[in-house]
């Protein structure tokens, strides 16, 4: 079934043209009686009535699930209802699996709508961002499992930005930027140009942040705050000191919010990332501090592979002649892990993090947003289908 956004009934009220050029009483009469009970009528023989409005009553049959088959235009189907019976048939695009078709139907409703319903034409192009960002979404996963470049992903993004804005779809214009950071970030940095998409995707990731708050919306928002820092730690600046700096701040945003508390393994990638940022600030101290919670958690997680990249970063500290003493950091972490060894297994948590690249010096690396399940429907059109 597909979720159709509300549009003020489909009376033939919602029409006002229709009873002046139509002029048949009791055609409308009809009609309207009809709608309050559908099953009372053939859809054909009402709609036949209603004259160049006689898309109108399979409209109302396709969306209440009586007929399988969408309602087609007729060459003087008037442009209102044109846009809406567009609409339609790109839910049952959507419906066939066929989302470039569905793009196709909303972009020809969304110019009908344009002068004669702006708020109709609005929802449209909300509706067709969501197919894009689907399609971007789609084309995303299947780049990633392939090795190939994003490009047609970010195709898709592109497009959908150019349909909503921050004001007309707040939260569907900051998922979009959310997406398109990804797609910068995730891309192969085969040459020195390309290091200008972790700019393009900082602005991106800026953007979302705008949108989403850690108390309304936590899950991208902290996936925005994530990436960002990560972007500006290895962003090509005259400033690097203070990207920086403000990656460090955004790592401690995100451990203050307790988006991590439930995570182990996220948790410990989380203080890794910020121990790395401390340290080529020459932040010995503090790095050594963060890198030493994450070594436990690793531990404490049998996560060798993680454990190994903590204890590179912190042999690397103590190379560079850092007065702090790897013998009571050790004893210190053995009793940890001892304490440890007595919780219950079901205490300690299992939990995935969120995918974060962990490194011991400077390379493109990030945290990438998954994209959603490539078969997501977009919402789009009129009313509520039922399964009939």
């Amino acid at each position: 079934m597909t979720e159709i956004a509300a549009q003020p009934g489909l009376g033939v009220g919602a029409f006002p043209d229709a009873l002046r050029l139509n002029g048949d009483g009791a055609a409308i009469a009809r009609y309207h009686a009809w709608l309050e009970a559908p099953d009372s009528d053939n859809a054909g023989d009402v709609g036949a009535a209603l004259g160049r409005y006689r898309p109108l009553a399979d409209l109302v049959a396709y969306t209440i699930g009586q007929v399988d088959d969408p309602p087609v235009c007729h060459d003087d189907t008037p442009t209102e209802l044109r846009a809406l019976v567009l609409s339609a048939q790109a839910s049952a695009r959507l419906e066939a699996q066929d989302p470039a078709g569905a793009v196709t139907c909303l972009h020809e409703a969304i110019a009908a709508a344009e002068t004669v319903s702006p708020e109709l034409a609005a929802t449209l192009r909300i509706s067709a961002s969501e197919v894009h960002q689907a399609l971007g979404n789609q084309a995303h996963s299947a780049a990633l499992a392939a090795g190939e470049a994003l490009g047609t992903a970010m195709g898709h993004y592109y497009d959908a930005l150019q349909l909503v804005s921050e004001q007309s779809a707040p939260l569907v214009w900051a998922g979009i930027q959310l997406d398109l950071a990804a797609a910068h970030l995730a891309s192969p940095m085969a040459q020195a140009t390309d290091q200008l998409r972790l700019g393009i995707a900082t602005q991106s990731l800026r953007a979302a942040r705008n949108i989403f708050t850690p108390d309304e919306h936590p899950g991208p928002w902290s996936m925005a705050t994530l990436n960002l820092a990560n972007a500006l730690v290895y962003l090509p600046s005259t400033h690097q000191g203070d990207n920086l700096v403000e990656a460090v701040e955004l790592y401690e945003e995100i451990l203050a919010s307790g988006a991590r508390d439930s995570d182990a393994s996220g948790r410990a990638r989380l203080l890794t990332n910020q121990g790395n940022a401390l340290a080529h600030l020459g932040i010995f101290d503090q790095a050594t501090a963060k890198l030493v919670e994450a070594r436990f958690l690793f531990e404490s997680q049998l996560d060798h592979d993680g454990a190994l990249t903590v204890r590179s970063l912190l042999d690397e500290i103590a190379k560079a002649g850092v007065g702090f003493d790897h013998d009571d950091e050790m004893a210190a972490l053995a009793r940890k892990t001892e304490q440890m060894s007595r919780m219950p297994a079901e205490e300690m948590g299992r939990t995935a993090g969120m995918d974060v690249t962990v490194r011991p010096t400077p390379e493109p690396a990030a945290a990438v947003v998954p994209p959603p399940d490539a078969q997501q429907r977009a919402t789009v059109t009129v009313l509520s289908r039922s399964d009939g």
